[in-house]
């Protein structure tokens, strides 16, 4: 298959798995709290913890640092980076990104108001009212990472293109220093969060820019080297399991080198299953996904809730099944309504979704 083919196909298969291990994250079935009482917790359910730990804590937290690494390569992809080329690239993003960004989480806030104003007992009790809010409150709604910004990935991508002339300057004329630098950060689990932003989101953009600068194309790349990345992904999560039923110091090194070595790991598989024509993309699920993400927290949050709140006393059986079943729902309901939406509101849609 043709290089380039290779790299655009590999590229749109991952957004919809990757999404959907977004919603797998997001479904804290294993932390349920209403009312200021702890209803669930993974330590109860042995059997859950650990397929827990394997997905969430494990295989599905490669996504958000592959999506920031895609984002990063498609940003500087084939371009001679210039004040022209990145004012037209701020325009664009300030529909990609700026709008859907401005939409969802006043949408989002709207409707934490109306289930604090109509369904209180079903809350966790743990967050500030909405109609309480002063300054700092809605400064962290816009910023910071908290619950009420889920999107903060998007903000993150706003932020790095904003400074995406400092980050070609540092990758042109310092070329790996800096993402070494970062990249041991990162792997160590230094993350200096302030307000917002973070060393992990910048050394993965900045790790995807780099290949794509250095013109390399980076599905190529990992499937050529798809055995070394897989065998070692493969024992790094072995490492990363062990640390987690033992607990040494070191178990936020394991986890975090097994990202950084994932995220090809994972380029790797797509791009051999791509070749093979054993995966192929889909395109309707493909331009679902970013609505996907979107519109999926509250809904994973609430059906988590009603699962335990339905069908309490919890037991293995019932962690498990509402892990497994609530993601799967969710995603096939918000992909349904995406197309509705499509088809019948586009304008609206394409608004929302950054025209994607």
């Amino acid at each position: 298959m043709q290089s380039d083919k290779l790299l655009s196909q590999t590229i749109q298969f991952l957004r919809f798995p990757l999404m959907v291990a977004v919603v797998v994250i997001h479904t804290h079935i294993a932390d349920i709290a209403i009312g200021g009482e702890q209803l669930t917790q993974a330590s109860q359910y042995p059997f859950f913890d650990v397929l827990y730990h394997l997905l969430t804590g494990m295989l599905t937290r490669v996504a958000v640092p592959l999506f920031f690494f895609i984002s990063g390569y498609l940003f500087f992809y084939k371009c001679t980076f210039s004040w022209q080329v990145y004012l037209k690239k701020l325009k664009s993003r300030v529909k990609t990104l700026l709008i859907p960004y401005i939409f969802w989480n006043a949408a989002l806030c709207a409707m934490v108001l109306v289930a604090q104003l109509l369904f209180p007992s079903f809350l966790s009790g743990k967050n500030t009212l909405v109609l309480d809010y002063g300054v700092s409150e809605w400064v962290d709604v816009v910023f910071a990472n908290v619950p009420m910004n889920p999107f903060w990935f998007i903000r993150d991508l706003i932020i790095m293109v904003v400074a995406s002339p400092l980050i070609y300057a540092m990758l042109k004329y310092t070329r790996w220093v800096p993402l070494v630098l970062l990249g041991i950060l990162a792997g160590l689990g230094v993350n200096l969060h302030t307000t917002a932003m973070g060393i992990e989101p910048l050394f993965y953009f900045m790790w995807g820019a780099y290949f794509s600068l250095n013109k390399i194309n980076v599905a190529q790349y990992c499937l050529n080297k798809r055995y070394a990345l897989l065998a070692l992904y493969a024992l790094l999560l072995g490492a990363d399991l062990y640390c987690w039923v033992n607990q040494p110091a070191y178990l936020l090194y394991a986890h975090k080198t097994s990202l950084i070595v994932g995220v090809l790991a994972f380029m790797a598989w797509a791009a051999r299953g791509i070749e093979t024509q054993k995966l192929k993309v889909n395109n309707t699920l493909t331009d679902a996904a970013f609505f996907l993400f979107c519109v999926h927290n509250p809904l994973t949050v609430f059906a988590s809730k009603l699962w335990v709140t339905c069908l309490s006393p919890m037991s293995d059986v019932k962690m498990v099944a509402g892990y497994l079943i609530i993601p799967l729902v969710v995603t096939v309901l918000l992909v349904g309504l995406y197309l509705f939406l499509r088809r019948y509101l586009p304008r609206f849609t394409a608004i929302i979704t950054g025209g994607r």
